[in-house]
């Protein structure tokens, strides 16, 4: 038998000009794309009007990052908003507390619309669509790094092709387009719950309390953007313990390095607030709470007891105020919603279904639907040889298999535990994994396909693509 080395790579060589070359262009292009992608939406958005929560967003996020209270707008977490106001730090505009109307401020949680609308309209030195503009930037900016984030994570765990093929499903996708312009939580959450998945294996492969810690943090960026992204934790929790089970490790270590996890979240989250209820006096956010209970939330009022009483400690007011918006919203009895020629304040089961099949362009469909069917045929094959629940398998496949686990767990929650439908865009933080999982799926049939069909079957992938860029 006789082996055959390779000759080594000069540099001066055709093969590592070559190589260079396409290192350049995995870098560049990516970059390339978004920047084409952002320069877009910042022109299709420059001269837009202000959409109902960002009336919300845009004057709060001022008040609470200048001047550090919660008197308007207190219910969702305050980093988006922080983000959204950090351009206007550098404008002449308006302290935001002189557009509070203590009379009509009596209504807290109604007030925060109209204050939003006053702060953005009632400028005298800034034009309305200069302050929305500055306001949108920060969200057009996270939309890109979320790509450029899905384009390295996809390099990292899988391949170029696979890179490169979720990137254009993702800057041809209407959601993060249209969603990515506005001052909105849903595009944010999605960028933090990648985040958060590549913080957790990173911490898995390599158990040290610095990946903890790193966990431990975007767990928080996540918390802080939405409270829904509370969904976040359980899923980590059984991954996390799952992953411990698989690869046989010490129970102990996994515990301490949980336990770092949750202390940097909770400290995260904890002195975050403290900073923005630095000027928010405690007997004032106290009456805040009682009024808007009792004015709109009259029966949870008795349930929600509890945390009013933590404002009345000050080691326990951020904490406090965290959890009155969490539960605000966890408790709600639902959002008013229009479908299929219906109304309602309550859930439809087919709501999110229907979204996902409405609002994504029909050549994603087609792919994804033959992703969907090669996967379920793969699965069929594999569990005449292995079942899909042996330990071998679930090693060999858990990034695959965290992917998957999210996004059915959070369709789970969205279809069947969601009090209310409010919109499409509640699908977004599932998106990107979608991607992912699709272009793995497609990128790994071409590699198994004929060299006679493969050309084909290439063509046919570019047709469907430049069909899709056309159609947004």
């Amino acid at each position: 038998m006789i082996l055959v080395e390779s000759s080594p790579v000069h540099p001066g060589s055709n093969l590592g000009h070559n190589h260079s070359q396409m290192k350049k262009i995995k870098i560049w292009l990516p970059i390339l794309a978004l920047l084409v992608m952002g320069l877009l939406m910042v022109d299709s958005v420059k001269d837009d009007t202000v959409t109902t929560d960002e009336n919300l967003m845009v004057g709060v996020g001022d008040l609470i990052l200048k001047e550090q209270t919660f008197k308007v707008g207190f219910e969702p977490p305050p980093l988006m908003r922080d983000l959204v106001a950090l351009p206007l730090l550098f404008m002449n505009l308006e302290p935001a507390s002189h557009f509070i109307d203590n009379v009509v401020r009596q209504n807290v949680s109604d007030f925060a619309f109209y204050f939003g609308e006053n702060f953005i309209y009632g400028q005298k030195n800034v034009p309305p669509e200069k302050i929305l503009l500055a306001a949108r930037v920060p969200a057009i900016l996270l939309t890109l790094f979320l790509g450029y984030l899905l384009f390295s994570f996809c390099s990292k765990f899988y391949d170029s092709k696979t890179a490169f093929l979720a990137l254009a499903f993702f800057i041809s996708s209407p959601f993060f387009l249209a969603h990515g312009r506005l001052t909105t939580m849903d595009v944010p959450s999605a960028f933090f719950v990648l985040l958060c998945l590549w913080t957790l294996i990173r911490l898995l492969n390599t158990m040290t309390w610095k990946n903890a810690g790193l966990l431990g943090l975007t767990l928080a960026g996540a918390l802080l953007t939405k409270h829904s992204m509370t969904t976040l934790l359980p899923f980590l929790i059984v991954a996390y313990f799952v992953h411990g089970f698989l690869f046989e490790r010490a129970l102990k270590k996994y515990g301490q390095n949980f336990l770092v996890v949750f202390a940097v979240s909770l400290t995260t989250v904890y002195l975050f607030y403290l900073y923005h209820l630095w000027n928010y006096p405690m007997s004032e956010q106290i009456a805040d709470m009682k009024q808007t209970l009792q004015s709109t939330r009259s029966s949870i009022a008795a349930q929600m007891n509890w945390i009013v009483q933590l404002a009345h400690w000050p080691i326990t007011r951020p904490l406090a105020h965290y959890f009155y918006g969490l539960f605000w919203q966890l408790l709600r009895p639902g959002a008013f919603g229009y479908f299929m020629g219906e109304g309602s304040m309550t859930s439809w089961l087919t709501y999110y279904p229907v979204g996902f099949f409405a609002k994504n362009p029909l050549p994603f469909l087609i792919l994804f639907l033959a992703a969907s069917g090669l996967a379920a045929k793969w699965l069929w094959a594999q569990t005449k040889t292995t079942a899909l629940t042996s330990r071998s398998w679930l090693q060999q496949h858990f990034v695959d298999v965290l992917l998957l686990s999210w996004v059915l767990y959070f369709a789970f929650v969205l279809i069947f535990l969601n009090s209310g439908n409010t919109g499409s865009r509640y699908l977004i933080p599932l998106l990107p994994a979608v991607f992912i999982l699709v272009s793995r799926t497609l990128t790994r049939a071409m590699n198994l396909l004929p060299k006679k069909i493969l050309p084909v079957a290439g063509w046919t992938l570019a047709a469907l693509l430049v069909l899709q860029f056309s159609s947004v």
